[in-house]
């Protein structure tokens, strides 16, 4: 079995047979074609909705969670500011969108401590202003 190296000499995979058909999550497509050769036609349905599930739980409830405690905010708001930045922007919206939002609750946050507003009361005291009036000036030479 002839191994693959990095120029730094870390192992990159072993290749064998079923290494060409590797995708995301070191799953091979073998175990698929596995699945269609060994159990009943219904094996190749449940290990998709398997993975189809797997990743669907992952993505939309595991990930928002751990970037959310990661960087403080809450899930909904990582959610929708990867939407909101995907749609503004596409990609690049969404590599920003989350360390955009982190940046804007520690500017929030500093702000937060330092500053009180004061509160706007209906009708409440009101401040006289003098102001001094003076006549119109006429216009010369504009006949």
């Amino acid at each position: 079995m002839a191994i693959i190296r990095k120029q730094h000499g870390h192992f990159l995979e072993d290749f064998e047979p079923g290494a060409l058909l590797r995708h995301k999550g070191g799953k091979t497509i073998t175990e698929g074609l596995f699945a269609i050769f060994t159990d009943a036609p219904w094996g190749i349905l449940w290990v998709g909705i398997l993975f189809l599930f797997i990743y669907q739980v992952e993505g939309h409830i595991v990930v928002p969670n751990v970037m959310a405690s990661a960087l403080r905010l809450h899930p909904l708001l990582v959610i929708f500011g990867l939407l909101a930045g995907g749609e503004l922007y596409g990609i690049a919206g969404v590599l920003v969108a989350l360390p955009t939002m982190a940046g804007g609750r520690a500017i929030w946050e500093f702000f937060r401590e330092r500053v009180r507003l004061e509160r706007w009361d209906d009708g409440g005291s009101e401040v006289p202003v003098e102001v001094e009036l003076e006549p119109p000036k006429a216009a010369s030479g504009s006949r």
